[in-house]
Protein backbone atom coordinates (compact mmCIF):
# COMPACT_ATOMS: atom_id res chain seq x y z
CA UNK A 1 0.00 0.00 0.00
CA UNK A 2 2.58 2.52 -1.13
CA UNK A 3 2.19 6.10 0.00
CA UNK A 4 0.06 5.43 3.09
CA UNK A 5 1.79 5.94 6.43
CA UNK A 6 0.19 3.11 8.37
CA UNK A 7 2.21 3.85 11.46
CA UNK A 8 0.20 7.07 11.82
CA UNK A 9 -2.99 5.10 12.39
CA UNK A 10 -4.14 4.14 15.85
CA UNK A 11 -4.27 0.40 16.33
CA UNK A 12 -1.94 -0.55 13.48
CA UNK A 13 0.28 -3.57 14.07
CA UNK A 14 3.25 -4.58 11.92
CA UNK A 15 1.81 -8.09 11.92
CA UNK A 16 -1.31 -6.92 10.04
CA UNK A 17 -1.56 -6.87 6.28
CA UNK A 18 -2.50 -3.43 4.90
CA UNK A 19 -5.93 -4.60 3.72
CA UNK A 20 -6.63 -6.28 7.07
CA UNK A 21 -5.79 -3.08 8.87
CA UNK A 22 -7.95 -0.97 6.58
CA UNK A 23 -10.94 -3.17 7.30
CA UNK A 24 -10.15 -3.18 11.02
CA UNK A 25 -9.95 0.59 11.08
CA UNK A 26 -13.11 1.12 9.07
CA UNK A 27 -15.31 -1.87 9.91
CA UNK A 28 -18.35 -0.22 11.41
CA UNK A 29 -21.88 0.90 10.62
CA UNK A 30 -22.39 4.57 9.86
CA UNK A 31 -22.02 7.16 12.66
CA UNK A 32 -25.23 8.91 11.59
CA UNK A 33 -28.45 7.16 12.62
CA UNK A 34 -31.23 8.81 10.58
CA UNK A 35 -34.70 7.33 10.48
CA UNK A 36 -35.39 8.75 7.02
CA UNK A 37 -32.39 7.00 5.47
CA UNK A 38 -32.43 3.32 4.58
CA UNK A 39 -29.24 1.57 3.50
CA UNK A 40 -29.50 -1.11 0.84
CA UNK A 41 -27.70 -4.45 1.32
CA UNK A 42 -23.96 -3.82 1.28
CA UNK A 43 -21.42 -3.86 -0.16
CA UNK A 44 -22.67 -1.75 -3.06
CA UNK A 45 -20.76 -1.26 -6.29
CA UNK A 46 -17.96 1.29 -6.13
CA UNK A 47 -19.64 3.30 -8.87
CA UNK A 48 -22.97 3.37 -7.03
CA UNK A 49 -21.22 4.33 -3.80
CA UNK A 50 -19.46 7.22 -5.53
CA UNK A 51 -22.77 8.45 -6.95
CA UNK A 52 -24.47 8.43 -3.54
CA UNK A 53 -21.52 10.09 -1.83
CA UNK A 54 -21.66 12.81 -4.50
CA UNK A 55 -25.40 13.21 -3.87
CA UNK A 56 -24.77 13.58 -0.12
CA UNK A 57 -22.07 16.18 -0.76
CA UNK A 58 -24.45 18.06 -3.04
CA UNK A 59 -27.13 17.85 -0.36
CA UNK A 60 -24.85 19.77 2.01
CA UNK A 61 -24.41 22.61 -0.51
CA UNK A 62 -26.90 25.35 0.24
CA UNK A 63 -27.88 26.19 -3.36
CA UNK A 64 -27.70 22.76 -4.97
CA UNK A 65 -30.93 21.29 -6.36
CA UNK A 66 -29.45 18.74 -8.76
CA UNK A 67 -30.53 15.64 -6.81
CA UNK A 68 -34.05 16.67 -5.79
CA UNK A 69 -33.21 15.53 -2.25
CA UNK A 70 -32.67 18.83 -0.47
CA UNK A 71 -36.40 19.71 -0.26
CA UNK A 72 -37.10 16.30 1.33
CA UNK A 73 -34.49 16.78 4.04
CA UNK A 74 -35.50 20.41 4.57
CA UNK A 75 -39.16 19.43 5.03
CA UNK A 76 -38.24 16.66 7.47
CA UNK A 77 -36.17 19.15 9.46
CA UNK A 78 -38.98 21.73 9.45
CA UNK A 79 -41.44 19.16 10.80
CA UNK A 80 -39.11 18.42 13.69
CA UNK A 81 -38.45 22.11 14.37
CA UNK A 82 -42.20 22.71 14.69
CA UNK A 83 -42.80 19.65 16.83
CA UNK A 84 -44.14 20.27 20.33
CA UNK A 85 -42.64 18.15 23.05
CA UNK A 86 -40.03 16.37 20.90
CA UNK A 87 -38.64 13.10 22.18
CA UNK A 88 -34.93 12.44 22.53
CA UNK A 89 -35.10 10.45 19.28
CA UNK A 90 -36.67 13.48 17.57
CA UNK A 91 -33.86 15.69 18.83
CA UNK A 92 -31.23 13.24 17.58
CA UNK A 93 -32.91 13.13 14.15
CA UNK A 94 -33.07 16.91 13.99
CA UNK A 95 -29.37 17.20 14.75
CA UNK A 96 -28.54 14.55 12.15
CA UNK A 97 -30.58 16.35 9.49
CA UNK A 98 -28.73 19.59 10.23
CA UNK A 99 -25.49 17.70 9.65
CA UNK A 100 -26.72 16.25 6.35
CA UNK A 101 -27.77 19.74 5.19
CA UNK A 102 -24.29 21.11 5.89
CA UNK A 103 -25.36 23.31 8.78
CA UNK A 104 -22.61 22.09 11.08
CA UNK A 105 -22.49 25.12 13.41
CA UNK A 106 -26.25 24.91 13.99
CA UNK A 107 -26.00 21.16 14.50
CA UNK A 108 -23.30 21.65 17.14
CA UNK A 109 -25.32 24.26 19.03
CA UNK A 110 -28.52 22.25 18.92
CA UNK A 111 -26.93 18.89 19.79
CA UNK A 112 -25.00 20.38 22.70
CA UNK A 113 -28.28 21.66 24.10
CA UNK A 114 -29.98 18.33 23.44
CA UNK A 115 -27.10 16.52 25.13
CA UNK A 116 -27.47 18.75 28.18
CA UNK A 117 -31.15 17.78 28.39
CA UNK A 118 -30.64 14.09 27.56
CA UNK A 119 -27.03 13.36 28.56
CA UNK A 120 -27.29 9.58 28.16
CA UNK A 121 -29.10 9.33 24.82
CA UNK A 122 -26.83 7.33 22.45
CA UNK A 123 -28.03 8.80 19.13
CA UNK A 124 -27.68 12.37 20.39
CA UNK A 125 -24.16 11.58 21.57
CA UNK A 126 -23.28 9.85 18.29
CA UNK A 127 -24.53 12.79 16.23
CA UNK A 128 -22.79 15.30 18.48
CA UNK A 129 -19.51 13.40 18.05
CA UNK A 130 -20.08 13.33 14.28
CA UNK A 131 -20.69 17.10 14.18
CA UNK A 132 -17.58 17.70 16.28
CA UNK A 133 -15.54 15.54 13.92
CA UNK A 134 -16.81 17.50 10.93
CA UNK A 135 -15.88 20.74 12.75
CA UNK A 136 -12.37 19.33 13.38
CA UNK A 137 -12.97 19.28 17.14
CA UNK A 138 -11.40 15.85 17.48
CA UNK A 139 -10.70 16.18 21.19
CA UNK A 140 -14.36 16.99 21.84
CA UNK A 141 -15.50 14.10 19.67
CA UNK A 142 -13.15 11.75 21.51
CA UNK A 143 -14.52 12.83 24.89
CA UNK A 144 -18.14 12.26 23.79
CA UNK A 145 -17.36 8.87 22.28
CA UNK A 146 -15.60 7.73 25.45
CA UNK A 147 -18.61 8.78 27.53
CA UNK A 148 -20.99 7.07 25.09
CA UNK A 149 -19.24 3.73 25.51
CA UNK A 150 -21.17 3.00 28.71
CA UNK A 151 -24.67 3.25 27.27
CA UNK A 152 -24.49 2.63 23.54
CA UNK A 153 -26.59 -0.19 22.02
CA UNK A 154 -24.61 -3.36 21.39
CA UNK A 155 -25.30 -3.05 17.65
CA UNK A 156 -23.51 0.31 17.61
CA UNK A 157 -20.31 -0.91 19.28
CA UNK A 158 -18.35 -1.16 16.02
CA UNK A 159 -19.60 2.27 15.01
CA UNK A 160 -18.25 3.95 18.09
CA UNK A 161 -14.96 2.01 18.06
CA UNK A 162 -14.20 3.00 14.47
CA UNK A 163 -15.26 6.59 15.03
CA UNK A 164 -13.07 6.73 18.14
CA UNK A 165 -10.14 5.27 16.19
CA UNK A 166 -10.68 7.87 13.49
CA UNK A 167 -10.66 10.91 15.80
CA UNK A 168 -7.69 9.59 17.78
CA UNK A 169 -5.77 9.14 14.55
CA UNK A 170 -6.60 12.72 13.62
CA UNK A 171 -5.25 13.77 17.02
CA UNK A 172 -2.05 11.82 16.17
CA UNK A 173 -2.28 9.67 19.26
CA UNK A 174 -0.81 6.20 19.21
CA UNK A 175 -3.70 4.48 20.99
CA UNK A 176 -4.24 0.77 20.45
CA UNK A 177 -7.85 -0.38 20.30
CA UNK A 178 -8.67 -2.84 23.05
CA UNK A 179 -11.19 -4.65 20.86
CA UNK A 180 -10.88 -5.38 17.18
CA UNK A 181 -13.99 -4.94 15.00
CA UNK A 182 -14.62 -7.61 12.40
CA UNK A 183 -13.47 -6.97 8.83
CA UNK A 184 -16.08 -6.01 6.26
CA UNK A 185 -16.13 -4.11 2.99
CA UNK A 186 -19.80 -3.39 3.70
CA UNK A 187 -18.92 -1.60 6.93
CA UNK A 188 -16.22 0.44 5.20
CA UNK A 189 -18.89 1.80 2.87
CA UNK A 190 -21.25 2.53 5.75
CA UNK A 191 -18.66 4.71 7.45
CA UNK A 192 -18.07 6.63 4.23
CA UNK A 193 -21.81 7.43 4.07
CA UNK A 194 -21.46 9.28 7.39
CA UNK A 195 -18.50 11.33 6.15
CA UNK A 196 -19.07 11.67 2.38
CA UNK A 197 -16.66 14.60 2.01
CA UNK A 198 -13.81 13.09 4.05
CA UNK A 199 -10.81 12.98 1.73
CA UNK A 200 -8.79 10.58 3.87
CA UNK A 201 -11.58 8.03 4.03
CA UNK A 202 -11.83 8.32 0.25
CA UNK A 203 -8.09 7.62 0.05
CA UNK A 204 -8.52 4.55 2.22
CA UNK A 205 -11.33 3.34 -0.04
CA UNK A 206 -8.98 3.76 -3.00
CA UNK A 207 -6.39 1.57 -1.30
CA UNK A 208 -9.06 -1.02 -0.56
CA UNK A 209 -10.14 -1.11 -4.21
CA UNK A 210 -6.50 -1.39 -5.30
CA UNK A 211 -5.91 -4.28 -2.89
CA UNK A 212 -8.89 -6.03 -4.51
CA UNK A 213 -7.26 -5.64 -7.93
CA UNK A 214 -9.71 -2.93 -9.07
CA UNK A 215 -7.22 -0.35 -10.30
CA UNK A 216 -9.78 1.63 -12.31
CA UNK A 217 -11.94 2.46 -9.32
CA UNK A 218 -8.89 2.89 -7.08
CA UNK A 219 -7.81 5.71 -9.38
CA UNK A 220 -11.29 7.24 -9.47
CA UNK A 221 -11.63 7.23 -5.70
CA UNK A 222 -8.22 8.81 -5.25
CA UNK A 223 -9.02 11.36 -8.00
CA UNK A 224 -12.03 12.43 -5.93
CA UNK A 225 -9.92 12.64 -2.77
CA UNK A 226 -7.15 14.73 -4.34
CA UNK A 227 -9.38 16.66 -6.74
CA UNK A 228 -12.88 17.55 -5.55
CA UNK A 229 -12.09 16.98 -1.86
CA UNK A 230 -8.75 18.80 -1.97
CA UNK A 231 -6.44 16.26 -0.31
CA UNK A 232 -2.91 17.62 -0.80
CA UNK A 233 -1.00 15.04 1.23
CA UNK A 234 2.23 14.44 -0.76
CA UNK A 235 1.94 10.69 -0.14
CA UNK A 236 -1.57 10.66 -1.62
CA UNK A 237 -0.41 12.60 -4.67
CA UNK A 238 2.51 10.23 -5.19
CA UNK A 239 0.19 7.27 -4.81
CA UNK A 240 -2.18 8.75 -7.40
CA UNK A 241 0.66 9.08 -9.91
CA UNK A 242 1.83 5.54 -9.17
CA UNK A 243 -1.66 4.14 -9.77
CA UNK A 244 -2.02 6.09 -12.98
CA UNK A 245 1.37 5.02 -14.32
CA UNK A 246 0.40 1.38 -13.82
CA UNK A 247 -3.08 1.72 -15.29
CA UNK A 248 -4.07 -0.99 -17.73
CA UNK A 249 -7.17 -2.17 -19.56
CA UNK A 250 -7.57 -5.50 -17.78
CA UNK A 251 -10.33 -5.40 -15.18
CA UNK A 252 -10.29 -7.57 -12.08
CA UNK A 253 -13.45 -9.56 -11.33
CA UNK A 254 -15.87 -7.45 -9.31
CA UNK A 255 -16.52 -8.47 -5.71
CA UNK A 256 -19.93 -9.92 -4.89
CA UNK A 257 -21.69 -6.58 -4.59
CA UNK A 258 -25.17 -6.93 -3.10
CA UNK A 259 -26.63 -3.73 -4.55
CA UNK A 260 -25.84 -1.07 -7.12
CA UNK A 261 -26.23 2.00 -4.86
CA UNK A 262 -26.05 2.00 -1.05
CA UNK A 263 -28.84 4.44 -0.23
CA UNK A 264 -32.43 3.44 -0.89
CA UNK A 265 -34.26 6.12 -2.92
CA UNK A 266 -36.49 8.58 -1.09
CA UNK A 267 -39.14 8.42 -3.82
CA UNK A 268 -42.11 9.69 -1.76
CA UNK A 269 -40.06 12.64 -0.52
CA UNK A 270 -38.38 13.80 -3.74
CA UNK A 271 -39.74 17.05 -5.16
CA UNK A 272 -39.61 18.14 -8.77
CA UNK A 273 -37.93 21.43 -9.63
CA UNK A 274 -40.10 24.16 -11.13
CA UNK A 275 -40.97 23.76 -14.81
CA UNK A 276 -38.99 25.86 -17.26
CA UNK A 277 -40.73 26.88 -20.48
CA UNK A 278 -43.14 23.97 -20.36
CA UNK A 279 -40.33 21.45 -19.78
CA UNK A 280 -40.00 19.53 -16.51
CA UNK A 281 -36.42 19.11 -15.18
CA UNK A 282 -36.08 15.53 -14.00
CA UNK A 283 -33.59 14.74 -11.19
CA UNK A 284 -31.76 11.42 -11.24
CA UNK A 285 -32.89 10.69 -7.69
CA UNK A 286 -36.43 10.24 -9.03
CA UNK A 287 -35.52 7.87 -11.85
CA UNK A 288 -33.36 5.90 -9.39
CA UNK A 289 -36.56 5.10 -7.48
CA UNK A 290 -37.76 2.83 -10.31
CA UNK A 291 -37.29 -0.84 -9.50
CA UNK A 292 -38.00 -4.21 -11.16
CA UNK A 293 -40.86 -6.09 -9.48
CA UNK A 294 -43.04 -9.17 -9.73
CA UNK A 295 -45.44 -7.34 -12.05
CA UNK A 296 -42.88 -5.69 -14.26
CA UNK A 297 -40.85 -2.55 -13.76
CA UNK A 298 -42.31 -0.38 -11.00
CA UNK A 299 -42.25 3.42 -11.10
CA UNK A 300 -42.97 5.85 -8.24
CA UNK A 301 -46.22 7.84 -8.66
CA UNK A 302 -44.38 11.13 -9.20
CA UNK A 303 -42.44 9.64 -12.12
CA UNK A 304 -45.56 7.95 -13.55
CA UNK A 305 -47.23 11.36 -13.57
CA UNK A 306 -44.64 12.55 -16.10
CA UNK A 307 -45.45 9.82 -18.63
CA UNK A 308 -45.94 11.42 -22.07
CA UNK A 309 -44.73 14.83 -20.89
CA UNK A 310 -41.69 16.78 -22.00
CA UNK A 311 -38.78 16.47 -19.59
CA UNK A 312 -35.19 17.66 -19.35
CA UNK A 313 -32.39 15.44 -18.03
CA UNK A 314 -28.68 16.30 -17.74
CA UNK A 315 -26.21 13.42 -17.99
CA UNK A 316 -23.60 11.77 -20.18
CA UNK A 317 -24.10 10.07 -23.54
CA UNK A 318 -23.11 6.44 -24.00
CA UNK A 319 -23.47 5.87 -27.75
CA UNK A 320 -24.73 2.57 -29.14
CA UNK A 321 -24.11 0.92 -32.50
CA UNK A 322 -22.06 2.14 -35.43
CA UNK A 323 -23.75 5.50 -36.02
CA UNK A 324 -22.82 7.70 -33.07
CA UNK A 325 -24.56 11.04 -33.20
CA UNK A 326 -27.73 9.80 -34.89
CA UNK A 327 -28.55 6.36 -33.46
CA UNK A 328 -30.24 5.98 -30.06
CA UNK A 329 -27.90 6.41 -27.12
CA UNK A 330 -28.02 5.84 -23.39
CA UNK A 331 -28.06 8.84 -21.10
CA UNK A 332 -26.35 8.05 -17.79
CA UNK A 333 -25.78 10.06 -14.62
CA UNK A 334 -21.97 9.89 -14.62
CA UNK A 335 -19.48 8.53 -17.17
CA UNK A 336 -17.76 5.19 -16.60
CA UNK A 337 -14.85 3.26 -18.06
CA UNK A 338 -15.87 -0.38 -18.45
CA UNK A 339 -19.34 -1.32 -19.72
CA UNK A 340 -19.08 -4.84 -18.34
CA UNK A 341 -18.13 -4.04 -14.74
CA UNK A 342 -19.35 -0.46 -14.14
CA UNK A 343 -22.54 0.08 -16.09
CA UNK A 344 -25.47 1.47 -14.07
CA UNK A 345 -28.59 -0.54 -13.43
CA UNK A 346 -31.67 0.09 -15.58
CA UNK A 347 -33.01 2.83 -13.30
CA UNK A 348 -29.80 4.78 -13.86
CA UNK A 349 -30.07 5.11 -17.64
CA UNK A 350 -32.47 6.51 -20.25
CA UNK A 351 -32.66 5.26 -23.82
CA UNK A 352 -32.75 8.44 -25.93
CA UNK A 353 -34.13 8.58 -29.47
CA UNK A 354 -33.47 11.87 -31.22
CA UNK A 355 -36.02 13.68 -33.36
CA UNK A 356 -35.64 13.42 -37.12
CA UNK A 357 -32.71 15.50 -38.28
CA UNK A 358 -31.26 15.90 -34.79
CA UNK A 359 -27.59 15.02 -34.33
CA UNK A 360 -25.52 14.93 -31.16
CA UNK A 361 -21.81 15.16 -31.85
CA UNK A 362 -20.04 12.59 -29.65
CA UNK A 363 -18.64 14.33 -26.59
CA UNK A 364 -17.27 13.59 -23.13
CA UNK A 365 -19.01 16.64 -21.74
CA UNK A 366 -22.36 16.55 -19.98
CA UNK A 367 -25.34 16.81 -22.35
CA UNK A 368 -28.82 18.26 -21.88
CA UNK A 369 -31.60 16.10 -23.30
CA UNK A 370 -35.18 17.34 -23.77
CA UNK A 371 -37.90 15.02 -25.02
CA UNK A 372 -41.03 13.01 -24.27
CA UNK A 373 -40.74 10.63 -21.33
CA UNK A 374 -42.03 7.10 -21.93
CA UNK A 375 -42.13 4.45 -19.22
CA UNK A 376 -42.20 0.75 -20.02
CA UNK A 377 -43.31 -1.69 -17.33
CA UNK A 378 -43.84 -5.00 -19.12
CA UNK A 379 -42.19 -5.22 -22.55
CA UNK A 380 -38.83 -6.97 -22.06
CA UNK A 381 -37.75 -5.88 -25.54
CA UNK A 382 -37.96 -2.20 -24.64
CA UNK A 383 -35.98 -0.10 -22.18
CA UNK A 384 -37.97 0.82 -19.03
CA UNK A 385 -36.95 4.52 -19.19
CA UNK A 386 -37.06 6.20 -22.58
CA UNK A 387 -36.93 9.75 -23.93
CA UNK A 388 -38.28 10.05 -27.46
CA UNK A 389 -38.56 12.92 -29.94
CA UNK A 390 -35.53 14.34 -28.18
CA UNK A 391 -33.20 17.23 -28.72
CA UNK A 392 -29.73 17.03 -27.19
CA UNK A 393 -26.89 19.50 -26.78
CA UNK A 394 -23.62 19.64 -24.95
CA UNK A 395 -23.87 21.54 -21.68
CA UNK A 396 -22.05 24.89 -21.98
Amino acid sequence: MAGVHLADFAGYSENMSPISFLCLYLATPAALHLRMEQVEPLPASWRGLMLDLQALRNLARQNDQSTGLRPAYTKALLRLENLRGPTADDMAERGGLLIRLGRIDQALGFLRGANAQKPDHPAIMAHLATAMTLANDFAGAEAILVLAATNRPASWRLTELAHLAMVRQRLKRNTVLAEQPSTSLANLQELMLSFPADSRLMWQASETAAAMGDQTNAIRLLDIATGELGLRDPAALRRREALRSGMHEKHAPAPAFRSYRPLAPLAPEVELPAMEGGVQPLPWSLSASARPGNRGFQFPPLLKGLQGKRVRVVGYAQFLGDEPGEAPFLLIEQPFGCWWCERPDLSGQFLVELSDGEILVPTRQAVVVEGILELNSNDPEQHPLQIRNAKARSEP
